[in-house]
């Protein structure tokens, strides 16, 4: 099942991590850093070609979007990593925006925004590959 209907829950995760995070920036007024920029640079077009992909079952566009997506996996991996390891920038991404190790959410004690957009990401790689195997 997972395999047959991956494009298509890959699109409804891309869909949900968009909405959330414009629900953060837009309802709630929290500013995202640029960590949170390049991240969601690598998930707002996921949300159209995937789209495109799961209606018209169409497979070769699953390249693109893994690439958008191990990209957008990259920014959240260092910004999670920057965030849970103090002392870890090396670079500063961050830049003049909001600070990139500051917080808005803390569910559970460990689940923030950047540790989402990771696990979002790694959702979309894993169906992507298992989307990649299915036949129609």
């Amino acid at each position: 099942m997972i395999s047959r209907y991956g494009l298509y829950l890959a699109w409804l995760i891309a869909t949900l991590a968009t909405l959330t995070s414009l629900y953060y920036s837009e309802v709630l007024k929290f500013i995202p850093c640029n960590l949170c920029w390049y991240q969601r640079i690598a998930i707002y077009p996921l949300v159209i070609i995937l789209g495109r992909a799961s209606y018209k079952r169409d497979k070769q566009i699953i390249p693109y979007a893994r690439a958008l997506a191990f990209v957008g996996l990259l920014f959240a991996t260092y910004h999670v990593l920057e965030i849970y390891i103090p002392g870890f920038s090396g670079i500063d991404l961050c830049g003049l925006g909001a600070n990139c190790r500051e917080g808005f959410i803390n569910y559970f004690g460990f689940l923030n925004i950047p540790l989402m957009s990771a696990l979002s990401f790694i959702a979309i790689l894993y169906l992507l590959y298992k989307a990649k195997k299915a036949s129609y």
